[in-house]
């Protein structure tokens, strides 16, 4: 018996010997080679994707299974452009678990991995197929389908997994000299994580595995350069479609734009479903720390969030998260503070109910002077997902300027929030816009209207009723794009008192201002095809050498940036177009009746274009822009047969001149208020007037009594003034220049039914802030003239003579040079 089991043992070692010798010669006489064109057409049967394998797949068999293959890639859908490529890729088969319907590799190394993501139009990234469930696509060509297993080709590795009890594990992957580029054609942005490396532990179905991932994070504006670097546990369930990360440790450091990171921490568990397109997190916290670097205007940055519970899902339409909670703090080196906080208590929102305690938040900004508070809360959410209402949404503004000052803005609203039509509704805007200066006056504008936001077109339709003393105003508009606001409007109304409107309260957010799309213009990557790998390999390069001092130059200080006021501030910010319409406008006391205006603004300019009006029995044309960034007011006003006396009458100054005008005026200045413009004015002027009188002052006297006006000591005599003393002109003509305060005359004629007189060419001026005039000019008289000196009496017909007329508009003097007639004599 003994010798017969003995014998057995031996046959069937000598067995499993020979079988094992025979499998061995049988891999090792197999051409790997054979089966690139069986994985291609399966590749392209699924995806509609050419994998293409370049070079050699070699094979070996001791000490166990081992199979090499080099050059792989692997295009766009459709396409031959490259999507990603593996320069090399080794993997180790332990043979034993295949005899258990086990596919265990023992290492899996991957050296030369580039990938270029892309996210297109809507949204959509080029490598959502491959994680998706999708159909096999008809694409194969006949030649293949013919020289192929047309099973193999027609099913799905998932959908023949699917049919067996057949395991795929991994003991370990290693990668290296990874380089993963993101380009979004949309923002025209592009970034890049160089230098990739990857280490896992056990990757098995349904099981957690170790990762740690680090690299180099870069951007094509050389803006970001930073390390980052991530540890935890991950979980693939790909059958399910879900992919979870647990004891996440994400950590970047380094620079983003002008920020220096010196800590920037994601931990906390993390779940995603790329099916329903849902996110959860649980005990999720997010912290960041960074200062500002020499160019910046930020001193330091501190920011953190925490989330214990956060669940969302686009498919479900669910929505709830517990004592979320979001606070920040940023210096400037100017000294001023800017504050965001954000509270969600309990928020629970799905297809039946939704419901939760109030959402809150605010935004600070704070100097040694001045404050401005923002604030929203809402507040009774009811509902369902799909039809969301809030009972009272709230928004509360508040600018506050040396404890004297302050404006306070405030709106509610019932809101319903329907998630299907993308569309948000406040139908019944309440509020209101409050003005208050210390121990002066404290005014309250009641305001109402509506507002529907359609959120997938970016637009919001409004429309708002402000309740002045002097009537109503509509403001009827439109806001698109909230990330670059583009503003179109219409204001209507019966009367406006634009002095007013234009007291503008201070506020030096300058340094926050948003720059223009010109300010923006920098260096972005061109458009390129999807797979292009090339731009993924030059970006890594030329960031490499960025890091190695190669090129660039440090930046040059900033100039201090100007302070705005609060209106400027706001237009810095927008582009857009807007209309006015009222039927009368006052200022100071000047009254404009049926004025009709166009205002355009985009980021650093304002113009005022056609501005029309009714004005003192005649009309007003004028037309103007101010540049922001550097202050800069220039325009133009044309006034058509204009009645002074009317005009003088309402701006509260004297009737001293009467008569029909034409004026033409061409203005510039420089300032960043309204009283330093004024102070900075300069003009063109060109004044024609007829039929009309200078009040209070009698010219005609001169020619009445001409021996007053000259004596031998060459003193000035007083003009006749007074509240009877008027002279009547039938023209006036003036060219003049304004600046520093002063009109200097180019010339200027006035004529009268008995005399005429005329300046001498840029020699006449007055100034405003003394009301001083010098006027050098010729008299020429119209009528006889009598002079009576040293018992001599001359009289002529008509006579020219120099004339000085100087002093302060109240008390002018006049000096007659009579020689020249007596001499002629």
């Amino acid at each position: 018996m003994k010798k017969w089991f003995k014998r057995f043992v031996i046959s069937a070692v000598v067995l499993l010997i020979a079988a094992f010798i025979g499998v061995a010669v049988f891999i090792l006489n197999i051409d790997p080679s054979a089966y690139k064109n069986r994985l291609a057409a399966m590749v392209k049967a699924q995806y509609d994707r050419e994998l293409v394998v370049d070079g050699d797949i070699e094979l070996s068999l001791f000490p166990r299974i081992g199979l090499t293959v080099n050059n792989i890639s692997l295009s766009e859908p459709g396409s031959k452009e490259i999507f990603a490529k593996v320069d090399t890729v080794r993997m180790a088969v332990a043979l034993w678990p295949l005899m258990s319907n086990r596919f265990l590799v023992d290492h899996l190394a991957i050296d030369g991995f580039v990938a270029h993501i892309i996210r297109g139009a809507g949204g959509r990234y080029n490598f959502e197929d491959l994680i998706r469930h999708s159909s096999p696509k008809n694409t194969v060509s006949k030649d293949t389908q013919e020289n192929t297993n047309t099973q193999i080709a027609a099913e799905s590795l998932q959908q023949r997994l699917e049919k067996t009890d057949f395991k795929v594990d991994i003991a370990g992957l290693t990668l290296n000299k990874g380089l993963l580029g993101y380009h979004d054609t949309e923002k025209l942005s592009f970034a890049y994580l160089k230098d990739m490396t990857v280490r896992t532990g056990r990757i098995t179905e349904g099981q957690p595995f170790d990762l740690s991932l680090s690299g180099k994070l870069g951007d094509a504006n050389e803006k970001l350069d930073a390390q980052l670097n991530v540890n935890g546990l991950m979980l693939l369930k790909p059958l399910e479609n879900t992919y979870s990360f647990n004891r996440l440790n994400a950590a970047l450091t380094g620079k983003w734009n002008q920020l220096v990171l010196e800590e920037a921490n994601i931990t906390g568990e993390l779940s995603i479903n790329t099916v329903l397109n849902a996110l959860t997190a649980s005990q999720l916290e997010v912290s960041v720390k960074g200062a500002g670097d020499e160019q910046s205007s930020i001193r330091d940055l501190q920011a953190s969030l925490t989330a214990p519970n956060v669940s969302y899902s686009v498919g479900d339409l669910r929505l709830s998260m517990d004592n979320l909670s979001f606070e920040s703090t940023l210096n400037r080196k100017d000294k001023q503070t800017l504050n965001v906080t954000f509270e969600a208590p309990a928020l629970d929102i799905s297809p039946n109910q939704a419901g939760g305690e109030p959402v809150k938040g605010e935004l600070s900004l704070k100097t040694a002077t001045q404050q401005v508070q923002v604030g929203f809360s809402l507040d009774k959410i009811s509902g369902t997902a799909s039809a969301l209402k809030v009972a009272d949404v709230g928004l509360l503004g508040h600018y506050q300027i040396a404890n004297d000052k302050a404006l306070t803005l405030t709106l509610n609203s019932p809101s319903e929030i329907r998630i299907f039509q993308q569309s948000m509704e406040f139908p019944k805007l309440v509020g209101e816009l409050v003005l208050n200066e210390k121990e002066q006056y404290e005014q309250k504008i009641p305001l109402n209207g509506y507002a529907l936001s359609l959120m997938d077109e970016q637009s919001t339709d409004f429309f708002l009723t402000a309740n002045l003393p002097l009537g109503d105003i509509d403001i009827k508009g439109q806001v698109q794009n909230i990330f670059h606001p583009k503003v179109n409007f219409d204001v209507k109304g019966d009367r406006l008192d634009l002095r007013a409107f234009l007291n503008d309260l201070k506020v030096p957010l300058s340094g926050l201002r948003k720059a223009s799309p010109e300010e923006n213009k920098v260096a972005q990557p061109a458009p390129q095809a999807a797979g292009d790998t090339s731009k993924v390999e030059t970006v890594a390069v030329k960031a490499e050498k960025a890091q190695a001092g190669e090129e660039g130059k440090s930046a040059k200080p900033k100039e201090p940036q100007q302070t705005l006021t609060l209106k400027q501030e706001l237009l810095s910010r927008l582009s857009g177009t807007g209309t006015f319409n009222f039927n009368q406008v006052f200022y100071d006391g000047l009254v404009l009746d049926n004025l009709g205006a166009t205002l355009l603004f985009d980021h650093s300019d304002v113009q005022v274009r056609s501005v029309r009006a009714q004005a003192y029995g005649g009309e007003l044309y004028a037309n103007g822009a101010y540049a922001l960034n550097q202050h800069e007011l220039k325009g133009d006003i044309s006034l058509n047969n204009i009645q002074l006396d009317s005009l003088l009458t309402s701006l509260g100054r004297p009737e001293v001149m009467s008569g029909s005008a034409d004026a033409k005026i061409v203005f510039s200045s420089q300032g960043e208020t309204e009283q330093a413009l004024v102070k900075a004015l300069q003009a063109d002027i060109q004044l024609s007037a007829k039929q009309g009188q200078i009040k209070g002052l009698d010219l005609e006297s001169i020619l009445r009594h001409p021996e007053e006006y000259a004596n031998p000591w060459d003193m000035s005599a007083r003009l006749d003034t007074g509240s009877d003393a008027y002279t009547a002109f039938t023209q006036l003509k003036a060219e003049a220049t304004l600046a520093n305060e002063q009109v200097s005359f180019e010339q200027l004629a006035f004529v009268t039914p008995t005399l005429s007189i005329t300046a001498k060419p840029k020699q006449a001026d007055y100034h405003f802030g003394t009301k001083y005039l010098y006027l050098p000019a010729i008299l020429k008289a119209k009528k006889g003239l009598k002079v009576k000196r040293a018992g001599i009496t001359v009289q002529v017909k008509s006579v020219e003579l120099p004339i000085l007329i100087q002093g302060n508009q109240a008390a002018l003097d006049a000096k007659l040079q009579l020689e020249p007639l007596l001499e002629s004599k």
